[in-house]
């Protein structure tokens, strides 16, 4: 098995992280450098595993909520299914389970999952 990864946006000066066609912790801003740094390894992904610890649904300053920017991303990659992870216990609810996947469905095509143990995709 080869494993490839890349540099992703996390925390940076601070931390350097890294995604494994799985992007682990990363920075979610409306910027082309999250697009740009996912792109290496998402691009027509058949299944996009993505972070999903904390997302901001109503933003009173205009800017894109983290829920849009990752679907989004997703869709211009051109992934088949979105999957959530690394939920934190603020997200792991059933009000907000279903806000996020709302939110995904309105800016993403394919399929979006909410990520739990023992998942299993056939590709």
């Amino acid at each position: 098995m080869t494993v490839n990864a890349v540099g992703v946006l996390h925390h940076q000066p601070y931390l350097e992280s890294l995604g494994y066609r799985y992007t682990s912790d990363i920075q979610i801003e409306e910027t082309a450098d999250y697009e740009r740094s996912l792109s290496r390894i998402g691009r027509s992904a058949d299944v996009l595993v993505h972070y999903s610890n904390a997302f901001d649904f109503d933003r009173s300053d205009g800017r894109a909520s983290k829920a849009r920017i990752v679907a989004t991303c997703a869709e211009k990659l051109g992934a088949r299914k979105l999957v959530t992870t690394h939920h934190g216990p603020a997200m792991d609810r059933d009000e907000v389970r279903t806000h996020v996947l709302e939110a995904f469905r309105v800016h993403f095509c394919g399929v979006a999952v909410w990520g739990e143990d023992g998942l299993v995709f056939q590709v």
